[in-house]
C-alpha cells in the first residue's frame, strides 16, 4: 500500500461530489469517518487509510480490530469474586 495523499480528483472521483462540504459527509455516511479537513476545509485521507477502510467493510482485514473503549464502571466498583 502506499501512504500517497488522494487527490482532489481521486477523491470527488470516489465520492461522486465536488463540494468539500459533500464529500465529508459522504465519506461519514459512507465509512463512517470523520476524515481530517485542510486549511481551505478539502477533505486530506491517504489512500492507505481509504483502502484499510475498504478492506475492513468488506470483512477482509486480517488484522485485529483494536478498540480503547472507556470501562462503564470503575475498577473498584466492580463485584470482587
Amino acid at each position: 500500500m502506499t501512504d500517497r495523499l488522494m487527490t482532489a480528483d481521486d477523491i470527488s472521483g470516489v465520492t461522486g461530489f465536488v463540494r468539500y462540504s459533500k464529500q465529508l459527509e459522504w465519506f461519514r455516511r459512507e465509512l463512517g469517518v470523520k476524515v481530517a479537513r485542510r486549511a481551505d476545509g478539502s477533505p486530506v485521507i491517504t489512500w492507505e487509510t481509504f483502502i484499510a477502510i475498504q478492506k475492513k467493510r468488506a470483512g477482509l482485514s486480517a488484522e485485529p480490530i483494536e478498540e480503547n473503549r472507556p470501562l462503564l464502571r470503575s475498577e473498584r466498583l466492580r463485584a470482587v469474586k
